[in-house]
C-alpha cells in the first residue's frame, strides 16, 4: 500500500498552572487537536474552493516525528474529514494511504505549518490530484495517463484557430488542446505560469496533453525563442524541439501557396521550411514577397508526415526586410 506523506509541525502550548487540561470552572475541558480534510483539488489552484470535492472514505494516519507507528489513525468522514483529539505536543506528520485512491491520485497541495494550541483546533487541508510531473515524463509517458504540469505559456489559446497552447518547463516543450481555461480567463498571456491537467494523448505523432484544463498562476517575461536553422525547423530538429518557440533569421521568401491557410516556403541556405499563417493571427498575405528576406519567429508544429512547421504567433513574430 502507496502512503502519501506531509509533514505538520503540530506544537500544543502547556498551561503553568495546576488545572491544565481541566474546565476551569467553566464546563469545557481545554484540549488541543487537529482537523484534516481531505479534497480533490478539481480546479488545481492549490487551495480549498468551491469548486473542489471532499473525498470521504480515506484512511489518515496521524504519526508523531520519529515514530514508526501511527499514534491515532481515522477514515474521513462524508465531508472528508477527520478529527483528531487530545494530543500531546510535539511534531506530527499524516499519511494518506492510496489504496482507494489508485495510482491516479498523489498529494497535491503541500499544507501550512501549524501551531496547535491549547484550546484551538487548526484544519490541515489536503489536496489530491493527478501527480505532477515534468514535460520530459509526459513525452515520455503511455497514452492515457493524467497528469498535471506546472510551465510557462508560449503561445496561448486564443493564438490560433484550433485553440491549442504551448507550453515549456526546463525539461521540453509541450502542446495542450481541448484546453477549459480557468479562474475567470478567456485567454492566456505569452510568459504566464500555469498549471495544466489532462490526458496523455497524441497530435499529428507527437505527445500532447488532450482534454486539459488550465489553471493560471503568476507572470513572468515572456519566453524568448530558440535561434535555428530553416533545416532545423522543417524536421523539429529532430523532433528534439516538437512545440518549441523558434526563430530562424534572414531566410529567403521561396515560394507560398493559398489552400485557405497561406503556406509560405522559406530557406536560409541549409534547406525549405515552411510557414504556417494562421487565419487567426491576421497577417496580411501581401506581407510575404517572394524573394524578399524574413526574419521569423513560431512555434514548431508537427504535419504529421514528418515534417514540422513554423507557425507565427501573430505580426509582431515576423520581420519582411
Amino acid at each position: 500500500m502507496r502512503r502519501f506523506s506531509l509533514l505538520l509541525l503540530l506544537l500544543a502550548a502547556q498551561l503553568s498552572c495546576s488545572n491544565a487540561g481541566s474546565d476551569l470552572g467553566f464546563g469545557v475541558p481545554i484540549t488541543s487537536g487537529l482537523d484534516v480534510n481531505v479534497f480533490f483539488d478539481r480546479d488545481i489552484s492549490g487551495d480549498y474552493t468551491p469548486a473542489d470535492t471532499t473525498i470521504p472514505g480515506v484512511k489518515v494516519r496521524l504519526f508523531q516525528a520519529g515514530a514508526h507507528v501511527a499514534s491515532d489513525s481515522d477514515t474521513t468522514n462524508v465531508t472528508g474529514n477527520v478529527h483528531f483529539r487530545g494530543i500531546a505536543p510535539g511534531y506530527y506528520f499524516v499519511t494518506v494511504d492510496s489504496a482507494r485512491l489508485g495510482d491516479s491520485l498523489a498529494i497535491f497541495r503541500t499544507p501550512l505549518i501549524d501551531t496547535v494550541r491549547a484550546g484551538a483546533i487548526p484544519v490541515m487541508q489536503v489536496g489530491l490530484s493527478a501527480p505532477v510531473v515534468t514535460i520530459a515524463q509526459i513525452r515520455a509517458a503511455s497514452p492515457g495517463q493524467v497528469y498535471v504540469v506546472q510551465a510557462l505559456i508560449e503561445a496561448g489559446i486564443d493564438t490560433y484557430t484550433d485553440h491549442a497552447a504551448y507550453l515549456h518547463d526546463s525539461t521540453g516543450f509541450l502542446r495542450v488542446q481541448h484546453v477549459t481555461n480557468l479562474n475567470g480567463r478567456s485567454s492566456n498571456n505569452r510568459g504566464d505560469v500555469v498549471r495544466v491537467r489532462g490526458k496523455v494523448s497524441a497530435f499529428n505523432g507527437e505527445p500532447v496533453l488532450d482534454t486539459t484544463i488550465l489553471y493560471t498562476g503568476a507572470s513572468h517575461p515572456a519566453p524568448l525563442p530558440l535561434i535555428v536553422t530553416t533545416a532545423q525547423a522543417a524536421t523539429g530538429d529532430g523532433g528534439a524541439k516538437d512545440a518549441a518557440l523558434v526563430r530562424v533569421v534572414n531566410a529567403l521568401i521561396a515560394d507560398s501557396l493559398n489552400t485557405g491557410i497561406l503556406i509560405v516556403g522559406v530557406n536560409d541556405g541549409t534547406g525549405r521550411a515552411e510557414l504556417h499563417i494562421d487565419p487567426a493571427i491576421v497577417a496580411p498575405h501581401s506581407d510575404f514577397v517572394l524573394g524578399a528576406h524574413i526574419d521569423v519567429s513560431g512555434i514548431l508544429v508537427p504535419t504529421g508526415t514528418g515534417a514540422w512547421q513554423i507557425w507565427p504567433r501573430d505580426p509582431s513574430d515576423y520581420t519582411v526586410h
